[in-house]
């Protein structure tokens, strides 16, 4: 029986839970193991969360990842089906769009909009309780508050929370993450509201906690509880640790998303195995709606992508983005399974050109922090090849590479690796014109887009040895005014590749006109940089 299966029904047979669990929550969590191999241990601790707080909740093990894992009954044999036919699977798919974001500034949610006439919560007004579940050498659970006072108060946000040992040493304390939108409560006479704690990883050989210390958002002040029980250490051998504490904002209900989006599954695919420093990662999200037959992306959810280190869990590189949600004028609407309808969306991470060779996980996270997925899969960082030398390529002309629109052309050249060793390539060449003398026509190409081309800006590409590609894309005006005085035409370009100093020559006929040149970062392969 898998480990972590096994884990599971342990935690599900525990005297000490308290709270129902649905009947069906082995089912549900197996078939939630299978899926999501790479997530055992946040899978464990996420589970005694959830069954913690509701009891009700395991069902989120249970995930989708497109209409390849949707099981369609039987017809009934050679007998004509009464049943209503399902509608065919439909796929959108989104391109990506480097839509940047600054999360002090986060979109209108519904639900998190706070309402300035309710005062925030004090720590006077509420009293503080908790239900923690040890499984595998970590512990999950939630601090509640209650409101004891006689008049409504506000919560919104991540509380601090501190572990303690007996004597009042601190063994672990959370860390603010300003990244979320959280819900914003109206905790009215009696209500109360709980926060999801997560200690990981295991902890063994670490003085047991007596107390939990809560630190109120807004400046409410401070809250503490005794706590009851301790985890349960699986592993003799474990090296003593302190470990983390994630912590999740005040919920009005661990249960039912408080906002449409926080009731979205995301999933990752097409997540390359290995990649080059300096390279850019190209994947695919998809999202799911888990909660309601249709959820629309209004306002366009902000996201942010990390490749993580394996080992340590060093974050290597960080990027805040936008969902390209409305590219086509109209915020997208994510269906949910029964809909057979997928949505995904591409993106790209750009891998620094200084990152060290090693494994590293590829996480997406939303600022709905339940709406997260990891690649299923390590990205493996290679140690690269060089940098290509002068004499190890040649420049041709891309015959099919031109593209001409509104007075405005473009134009591919080849850069193939004629020697026996594979080499990179990173940046911008350099490029001028020249006549049929040699002298130059106007000035060397500037560094950026054109009417008609996109500019992708440096990524490293790697050319094999003997016949490896790389391209780039030139071009700019083909007349001046309107047209009456003719532009001085090329008969050949004088090209620099990125980072060497030898020219190549490139028998080619182009205007040079008032605007001048651009040229674009060299891109992998023939093909240049276009649309």
């Amino acid at each position: 029986m898998d480990r972590l299966e096994q884990q599971l029904r342990e935690t599900l047979a525990d005297d000490r839970l308290t709270l129902p669990v649905r009947p069906d929550a082995t089912q549900l969590i197996q078939t939630g193991v299978r899926r999501r191999r790479r997530n055992r241990a946040i899978a464990t601790v996420t589970s005694a969360v959830v069954l913690v707080a509701g009891g009700i909740a395991a069902a989120s093990f249970v995930t989708g990842s497109g209409d390849s894992e949707r099981i369609v009954p039987p017809t009934g044999g050679s007998k004509e089906s009464t049943k209503p036919s399902q509608p065919r699977p439909t796929q959108t798919e989104v391109a990506w769009a480097a839509l940047p974001y600054d999360y002090h500034h986060p979109p209108a949610f519904p639900g998190a909009l706070a309402d300035p006439t309710v005062p925030w919560c004090r720590a006077d007004q509420l009293s503080l309780s908790q239900q923690f579940q040890g499984a595998t050498g970590s512990w999950a659970g939630v601090v509640i508050v209650t409101n004891n006072s006689a008049s409504a108060c506000a919560l919104q946000g991540q509380p601090g929370v501190s572990m303690l040992s007996a004597d009042g040493k601190t063994l672990v304390a959370s860390r603010q993450e300003p990244f979320y939108v959280d819900e914003w409560i109206r905790l009215s006479p009696t209500h109360n509201a709980s926060a999801q704690v997560l200690w990981l990883p295991e902890f063994c050989n670490v003085n047991a906690p007596a107390r939990v210390s809560v630190a109120l958002p807004h400046a409410g002040g401070d809250l503490s509880t005794q706590m009851t029980g301790s985890p349960r250490c699986d592993v003799d051998t474990v090296v003593p640790m302190s470990g983390r504490l994630d912590v999740n904002g005040f919920r009005s209900s661990q249960v039912v998303p408080f906002t449409p989006q926080a009731g979205l599954l995301g999933s990752l695919d097409r997540v390359p195995t290995s990649t080059l420093p300096g390279a850019v990662v190209a994947f695919r999200l998809q999202l799911q709606s888990m909660r309601a037959p249709s959820v629309p992306l209004d306002p366009c959810l902000p996201y942010r992508e990390r490749l993580v280190n394996h080992r340590t869990q060093v974050v290597l590189v960080e990027e805040d983005h936008l969902l390209n949600c409305d590219s086509d004028g109209a915020p997208q609407s994510i269906g949910d399974p029964q809909s057979r309808r997928s949505t995904y969306f591409d993106l790209r991470l750009a891998v620094p050109p200084s990152a060290p060779p090693g494994d590293y996980d590829l996480v997406w996270q939303s600022v709905l922090k339940p709406v997260n997925a990891r690649a299923d899969d390590v990205i493996h960082v290679q140690s690269g090849p060089p940098p290509c030398r002068d004499g190890q390529l040649i420049a041709t002309d891309s015959k099919r590479g031109h593209w001409q629109a509104m007075n405005q052309y473009g134009h591919a050249i080849v850069l193939r690796n004629v020697s026996t060793a594979a080499c990179t390539l990173r940046g911008y060449p350099g490029l001028r014109l020249v006549d049929i003398r040699g002298n130059t026509i106007g000035k060397d190409a500037t560094r950026g887009d054109g009417y008609v081309f996109p500019d992708p800006g440096p990524t490293t590409v790697v050319l094999g040895p003997t016949s490896g590609t790389a391209s780039f894309t030139f071009g700019g005006p083909a007349i001046t005014g309107g047209g009456q005085t003719p532009c001085p035409t090329s008969t050949a370009a004088i090209v620099y590749p990125p980072g060497l100093r030898h020219q190549l020559r490139v028998d080619l006929v182009e205007p040079y006109c008032s605007g001048g040149l651009d040229v674009t970062a060299v891109v992998a392969g023939p093909g240049g940089a276009h649309y």
